[in-house]
């Protein structure tokens, strides 16, 4: 199940099963279900077998001899181990592991005195005029993202409204669990950050001391920021916000945290997200590189600069050879950042360098720049001698820095392919690469619909994906089924893209090979061909479609169902 060149973790606990084991966990336990089998798919006339005009009847498939001894062996290979994850080889939660996490920026120290409690925000300030439009629009997507309530870290109850009657405009969500230590120093610097910030070192989740009735507040008071816990148990998780001077999810609200997780494809905790507080936009997705780069808050609120601006300063050859970033001008740019210390980041290294070649020699203006993670600059070195392309100086760690936040890195090997104005055209650059050994498809817009495959399969990690199972064996089916769910696929992607957000699922049509026998496993799916089915692996969720025929109609039915939550879920 590796990609080209990747060496399989074993069965040790891996750091991405870490981060895995500590995702919100809604389902802790699964049992198998009886699904009819005689269910038909229809479609497009024009197909024969899967969308023929007559509608094929289903099939229970046989189970793999490698499914048959999975099975076996299943009651005494101990493969659940804490927390839910899968750890074993032939598990799922390893795919995590093909992304390194980047080394954690080394945090300011922490205060040297923390607060007992936080103070409760004050009730609206007496005669503050009506506040208008922009209020309501605040207040409006603040309770649809947060819900009714929040709480304090002493366990008042705090009304979302009060946030837009203060007149934020910031909002950090703050994804954490009082099980990490890394978690723990976050919260540390963070507290002592959040003060500076609201001009008092202790403050609470109000308006600050000395704030008048009427006095519009400066502008760095404007920000809040929200815990976002994935705690399994009350306690520690009661234990955890105590000492926090901002506010928190309650805990009971499980659902809602989740949805936050799969709504900014949260991989790996600590995590600090900024939004902006009346329009919902992301504004930064790598707060902990904030903290770390402008610890007094200079440059707030951190919106996102162009890449022109961001990458502007000499680039390197391996060579030694320096080149202005203006030399980019009107070339495709790939954005690479990576890590000699990364085994998967060494491996994609190997198979990028011939892509890198395979493009230059089609005529195509292409460059790459390598934004290093490594400890040491020698190992950049080392690392940097294997590369044709360009490189941001190790030593210009500011400028690595920015490129980190501007793209909310939150894993490595990332590839950020950029088109020559330097909009974002695909981030998933490293399953491009390896899914296109010809560079046919450069320069990788993406597709509505993938077919999964060993390569693009982490993206099952990534939020709630709709997966249609087929039988591969029959001639045109894959094909036939992705032209079944691209219209549906393209209308979602369309309509978040109008609002400036990720589309809420992926779409994937999966053949038959040991990966997807291996998926069927792991969430408990029958052999049948076709299957319709949305997996959400951070919830440990599954939804399957129980129907007769699977025609366009039932599939965007389904869909839509899913999107406003009527779908009851069944364990993974």
């Amino acid at each position: 199940m590796g990609g080209r060149g990747e060496a399989k973790p074993g069965p040790a606990r891996t750091a991405a099963s870490e981060r895995l084991a500590q995702r919100p966990l809604l389902f802790s336990s699964f049992r198998s279900q009886a699904f009819p089998t005689d269910r038909r798919v229809s479609g497009q006339p024009s197909r024969r077998g899967y969308l023929g005009s007559t509608s094929a009847t289903r099939r229970e498939k046989p189970r793999t001899p490698a499914a048959r001894a999975r099975e076996a062996s299943a009651a005494t290979k101990g493969a659940w181990r804490g927390e839910g994850a899968w750890r074993g080889r032939g598990g799922w939660a390893w795919l995590a592991s093909r992304l390194c996490p980047p080394t954690p920026p080394q945090l300011p120290p922490p205060p040297a005195s923390r607060t007992e409690g936080a103070v409760s925000p004050p009730p609206a300030r007496p005669g503050a005029r009506e506040p208008g439009l922009r209020w309501a629009r605040m207040s409006g997507f603040l309770e649809e993202l947060l819900g009714e309530k929040l709480v304090t870290g002493g366990g008042e109850e705090v009304d979302v409204h009060s946030l837009a009657a203060r007149g934020i405009s910031l909002l950090g969500l703050y994804f954490g669990c009082s099980l990490s230590a890394p978690c723990a120093q976050l919260s540390a610097s963070l507290a002592a950050f959040y003060g500076r910030l609201r001009g008092d070192a202790a403050a609470g989740p109000g308006p600050g001391p000395g704030a008048g009735a009427s006095a519009e507040p400066e502008p760095r008071r404007r920000l809040e920021i929200v815990f976002v816990s994935s705690d399994q148990d009350q306690r520690q998780w009661q234990d955890f916000v105590r000492d926090m001077p901002w506010l928190a999810l309650p805990y009971k609200e499980k659902h809602r945290k989740l949805k936050l997780w799969n709504k900014y494809r949260i991989s790996n905790i600590p995590s600090l997200i900024f939004l902006d507080a009346t329009s919902g936009k992301v504004v930064c997705r790598n707060g902990l590189l904030v903290i770390r780069d402008d610890p007094e808050g200079l440059e707030f609120p951190w919106g996102p600069k162009p890449f022109r601006e961001v990458i502007a300063g000499p680039l390197l050859r391996s060579n030694g050879q320096s080149l202005e970033s203006s030399s980019l001008e009107g070339s495709h740019v790939g954005v690479y950042f990576s890590a000699h210390w990364c085994p998967p980041c060494r491996s994609l290294t190997r198979v990028l360098v011939e892509s890198y070649r395979k493009i230059k020699e089609a005529g195509q203006k292409f460059e790459i720049i390598f934004v290093s993670a490594d400890r040491s600059e020698d190992s950049f070195k080392q690392y940097f001698s294997e590369m044709p392309w360009l490189a941001v100086p190790y030593t210009d760690e500011a400028r690595r820095s920015r490129l980190n936040r501007l793209y909310g890195i939150q894993g490595i090997p990332t590839l950020i392919v950029l088109d020559p104005q330097g909009e974002v055209i695909t981030r998933q650059g490293r399953v491009e690469v390896l899914n296109d050994e010809d560079c046919r498809g450069f320069p990788w817009h993406p597709k509505p619909v993938l077919e999964l495959s060993d390569s693009n399969a982490v993206q099952l990690n990534e939020g709630p994906c709709l997966v249609l199972f087929v039988d591969s064996e029959d001639d045109g089916e894959s094909e036939a089924a992705k032209q079944l769910i691209q219209p549906i696929a393209e209308k979602i992607i369309a309509k978040y893209k109008a609002k400036e957000e990720e589309a809420p699922l992926l779409f994937f049509v999966a053949g038959e090979d040991d990966m997807t026998d291996s998926l069927r496993d792991y969430t408990n799916l029958p052999e049948a061909a076709p299957l319709l089915t949305i997996l959400d692996m951070s919830a440990r969720a599954k939804y399957v479609m129980d129907v007769e025929e699977i025609t366009p109609a039932i599939v965007e039915a389904f869909v839509n169902d899913f999107l406003a939550e009527k779908l009851k879920p069944e364990p993974i």
